[in-house]
């Protein structure tokens, strides 16, 4: 929930976002059910966004592979109300979450899991003028915690995850010139996974374990994260 919380703390309040409080939604603990993340999805994400808009969801919590009676298994996003012993009932499966993922017509769409076993979420596939800044280029980028097969860690000093926590000081500043051309003040895609594929390993390592984070860009033009 600090990581979640973190992130819509981020695009509401500020000074380099470009959403702002009435354009966030935020479900955390047992308001964060299956239903009601798909019908956030569907009002917050679907209903109320255009062609010009930027979409961005971020999930943090629970995701595993589990049994699927006609593909034989599906990697499910594990909401509040989930059960262990029926994820195809209860979760959120992959399938489902490239369904909605299709039905966003912003032609700018930022896809964020910090859970476990996320990287199989690459496969989100989006289509490919105004926006919230000059030069913004168009498509659907996926950023993921872990690879498949990977835990997502959470370090009790960091008071997050571990990607959330790079990527919280990546947005706020830090991935600002990572690529090494300088800064511009604002925080693009490249850099951003540039940020975090340097930072979320180091750390991973620093502690004995192993985290690699996966970020597939399906995009045409520069796509910037903060104003």
């Amino acid at each position: 929930e600090k990581d979640a919380e973190g992130v819509y703390r981020f695009y509401a309040d500020d000074p380099n976002s470009p959403a702002g409080p009435d354009r966030v939604a935020y479900l955390a603990g047992k308001d964060a059910t299956a239903k009601n993340i798909r019908r956030s999805i569907s009002n917050q994400l679907i209903k109320k966004s255009g062609p010009n808009d930027t979409v961005i969801f971020y999930y943090a919590g629970h995701g595993d592979t589990g049994t699927h009676p006609d593909l034989g298994s599906e990697y499910y996003l594990i909401p509040y109300d989930a059960s262990a012993d029926d994820l195809f009932a209860t979760a959120i499966e992959e399938s489902e979450m490239k369904r909605f993922w299709r039905a966003i017509s912003a032609r700018r769409k930022i896809f964020l899991a910090d859970c476990c076993n996320s990287g199989g979420f690459s496969t989100l596939r989006g289509a490919a003028d105004s926006g919230f800044d000059e030069g913004m280029g168009e498509g659907s980028v996926v950023f993921c915690a872990s690879k498949s097969g990977q835990k997502s860690l959470e370090l009790p000093e960091l008071q997050h995850g571990l990607f959330t926590y790079y990527l919280l000081r990546g947005l706020t500043g830090e991935a600002d010139g990572s690529l090494g051309g300088g800064k511009d003040t604002r925080v693009s895609v490249t850099e951003l996974k540039k940020y975090l594929d340097v930072n979320v390993p180091a750390k991973a390592r620093s502690v004995g374990g192993n985290q690699i984070p996966v970020t597939k860009i399906e995009a045409t033009g520069e796509i910037y994260l903060t104003k």
